[in-house]
């Protein structure tokens, strides 16, 4: 097995810090959230756009409920899954329904 470069690592990290988000049922927003960090910071990680300090690859570890280690293991993914998980995973024993989000027109780029 050949060594991957340092930017390949990045993409990999990032796309296994996808993964497993997706694995705990969560959203982008939700891991921003839960690390006190704008979407688009877990974005960029996710997409391997953006270095990673020691420090912050613990912490997005343990938030994530996983020995920081588990980051450097390959992606088990062809590409990362950005945005929202699954639909299965947000299914829950709750009897609520789902929040509905509603989008005007005005809110839309490029709308007048």
């Amino acid at each position: 097995m050949r060594p991957r470069k340092p930017e390949q690592v990045v993409k990999d990290i990032g796309r296994r810090i996808a993964e497993l988000r997706v694995e705990k049922g969560w959203t982008q927003a939700d891991l921003a959230e839960a690390l006190g960090i704008a979407v688009q910071n877990v974005a960029r990680m996710e997409q391997g756009r953006q270095d990673f300090r020691v420090r912050t690859l613990v912490r997005v570890a343990v938030t994530l409920g996983c020995e920081p280690g588990r980051l450097w293991d390959r992606p088990t993914t062809s590409r990362p899954r950005p945005g929202r998980p699954p639909h299965a995973a947000l299914e829950d024993s709750s009897d609520e329904d789902p929040p509905v989000i509603i989008r005007s027109r005005a809110n839309r780029k490029g709308a007048a």
